[in-house]
């Protein structure tokens, strides 16, 4: 069975750092740890910068963080995250994204299973606003 390398992706602006904390801690208990992770900044302070290092102080060399000097929208971001990817899948997440501690396993078992190295694989999500899913 050939293993992924999955390089999430994430653009951050106006970023509730409560839900960003979330999204950060679903990362890291992630079962699968064949991954590098891009954050790509727009907010205006350095907070995000100072979050990811309380999270992530152990595999510093797989997390990348670069400030964007222009605010050019989420599109942009993504295009330069994808442009320094070095994983062979791409997977694109919300600032406020929460994944479940397998999902990484589950993506990587269907591509095995799917044995196309080509695939795309979509994964709708659910947001939840206070008890509410939407």
């Amino acid at each position: 069975m050939a293993d992924s390398y999955f390089s999430l992706v994430i653009w951050t602006d106006n970023t509730n750092m409560d839900y960003f904390k979330d999204c950060l801690e679903s990362i890291d208990e992630q079962e699968y740890r064949e991954f590098e992770l891009y954050i790509l900044d727009n907010n205006p302070s350095n907070t995000i910068e100072w979050t990811i290092k309380e999270f992530f102080p152990d595999i510093v060399d797989k997390v990348h963080y670069r400030r964007l000097k222009k605010k050019a929208g989420g599109a942009y971001a993504y295009n330069i995250g994808a442009h320094f990817a070095e994983g062979n899948y791409l997977v694109y997440l919300g600032q406020h994204d929460r994944l479940s501690a397998n999902t990484l396993t589950v993506l990587n078992d269907k591509i095995n299973e799917l044995g196309d190295k080509s695939a795309i694989l979509y994964v709708d999500n659910d947001e939840l606003i206070g008890q509410d899913r939407m």
